[in-house]
């Protein structure tokens, strides 16, 4: 994983939970990979600043309420009985240093499963990329703020993003509730 180093200078100092998390799919098992070591590290250091741990908390309650309601459109209609199985899982050893990582990480698992779902409706024919990439933009959105705020970009943050992006024109979209 990349930038281990980092959150092993942390980790040292402090009692860590090492975590074997399984994932359906590659995209959410390759983000992970990316980004777990560098930027659980700089959350956890830019945490420490109260006021800017605030802001961190904010981003990763956006990026929640964004998996939920997109947990919502996967679980309903069309992509309620579609079987997953075909992926396979891909296993990363992550470690959590914070509460702020540890919500990530379930946060993490939640958009995992509705990828999976997203992608096996895909394979069946049941969307398209495009739909696919559509469904899923506000909650990548909300992660590349999530993700800007704790390594303390200069960026927009999570709402903003996520607000920016649904003034965006929809393609139409299977009727999701048959």
């Amino acid at each position: 994983m990349k930038n281990a180093d980092r959150i092993e200078e942390i980790a040292c100092n402090m009692a860590v939970v090492k975590k074997e998390v399984l994932f359906l799919t590659h995209p959410v098992s390759r983000t992970i990979r990316r980004d777990w070591n560098i930027v659980s590290a700089k959350m956890y250091v830019f945490g420490l600043k109260r006021d800017y741990r605030v802001l961190i908390q904010e981003d990763l309650a956006e990026l929640h309420h964004q998996i939920d309601e997109l947990y919502k459109v996967a679980s309903m209609g069309l992509f309620s009985d579609v079987d997953t199985s075909w992926l396979n899982m891909l296993r990363v050893e992550v470690k959590i240093i914070s509460a702020n990582s540890s919500s990530w990480l379930r946060a993490m698992k939640t958009w995992d499963a509705c990828v999976a779902r997203l992608l096996t409706a895909e394979r069946l024919g049941i969307i398209d990329r495009k739909q696919r990439k559509h469904i899923l933009y506000p909650v990548t959105k909300a992660y590349i703020g999530f993700k800007n705020t704790a390594m303390r970009g200069k960026a927009q943050n999570a709402r903003e993003l996520v607000e920016e992006g649904s003034l965006m024109l929809s393609p139409s979209l299977p009727d999701l509730a048959a």
